[in-house]
């Protein structure tokens, strides 16, 4: 349908998607940060590979890419990446694709690992805290 209904629905879904999208590449990031110990440029190049090829094109994967290059305009040898904090500000409609495929009987494993990511993101002082523990 051509409703503001319609379109806001569409959004809806487009944020799923792209919260669906994005975990993977920063779980990716992780991993070969710890096991090959690669710098930002490092990154960067491999998502920029990833998004030139045939399989993984995408804004998200694009973006994602630039960020590890961008260079911190307060520090001499940062990254903006460096200074990100781990930790979202999650909206009440970050959820609303969740609950309406709950509802609808549609199962979206893949959001809801990327929404519960996004819930533990927001847990920061629980996540540190935690940390000294164990």
């Amino acid at each position: 349908g051509n409703s503001a209904g319609c379109a806001h629905y569409a959004s809806m879904i487009q944020r799923a998607i792209e919260f669906g999208v994005s975990q993977p590449y920063v779980e990716a990031a992780e991993m070969l940060r710890v096991v090959t110990n690669f710098v930002n440029q490092d990154f960067g190049r491999i998502m920029n590979n990833w998004n030139n090829g045939d399989l993984l094109p995408s804004y998200v994967l694009e973006i994602s890419g630039k960020i590890y290059y961008k260079r911190d305009d307060l520090t001499p040898n940062g990254h903006i990446v460096n200074h990100m904090v781990d930790c979202v500000d999650l909206k009440d409609s970050d959820t609303w694709a969740a609950i309406e495929a709950t509802k609808l009987g549609v199962p979206v494993p893949t959001l809801n690992a990327a929404l519960e990511a996004r819930y533990f993101s927001v847990m920061k002082d629980d996540r540190v805290e935690a940390s000294y523990i164990l």
